[in-house]
């Protein structure tokens, strides 16, 4: 009897443990995602290659991210109960890490640079000290190119405060065209580029 006794207290004790619930916190990336917006189903590879399969409730508790904007190579921090005798894994809480870049990302970084002039004396007495003449081959939105003599091209900046001159008067920026003759007062910024405190062109520069 006392051998029976022990037999069942034994299968008592490890159905509990089956069936009870045990706590932890798990690192790693996110490496699949179901349901949508709200993903009702997430699996983890943790830092020791483990796959972690859990579902996400409405009582998941979201930091650093939003539940909706999860997304696959997430790296994050879950606190997650897993219960019962099928171990159904139930996500706690999520904490997003860190977040690998999108190609939006990678397109943004690599944009060319507007340097924004923050030194007033600059508008009142330019620091330029290089001219060039040439004719233009490019205008764009920060940028001009030039091709001067010997078939060489050189490419300048636009400054924000960069002044352009027609015919001997102020003029925009926009009656500058393509395939025109001009001369560009020039200095180089602290990277080394040269860029142009003034454009000019029109019946002035040419000789009498």
């Amino acid at each position: 009897m006392k051998v029976v006794a022990v037999i069942i207290f034994s299968a008592t004790l490890s159905a509990q443990s089956m069936s009870g619930t045990i706590t932890r916190r798990l690192f790693g990336d996110l490496v699949e995602r179901t349901g949508t917006p709200q993903p009702t189903e997430l699996v983890l590879r943790s830092i020791d290659h483990y796959v972690h399969r859990c579902q996400s409730t409405p009582r998941t508790v979201y930091e650093a991210v939003t539940a909706t904007d999860v997304r696959v190579g997430d790296r994050m921090e879950w606190l997650v109960e897993t219960r019962g005798v099928g171990r159904v894994c139930e996500l706690k809480s999520a904490r997003l890490i860190t977040r690998p870049p999108t190609i939006a990302d990678a397109l943004a970084s690599t944009q060319p640079r507007v340097r924004i002039n923050t030194n007033p004396l600059n508008s009142i007495a330019p620091r330029g000290n290089i001219m060039h003449g040439g004719v233009v081959t490019g205008i764009h939105e920060n940028r001009l190119t030039l091709r001067l003599r010997g078939g060489v091209y050189q490419s300048i900046l636009l400054r924000r405060d960069t002044h352009f001159f027609g015919e001997g008067v102020l003029a925009d920026r926009s009656q500058l065209q393509l395939n025109q003759r001009v001369w560009v007062r020039l200095g180089k910024n602290l990277d080394g580029d040269l860029e142009a405190f003034y454009v000019a062109w029109g019946g002035i520069l040419r000789p009498e």
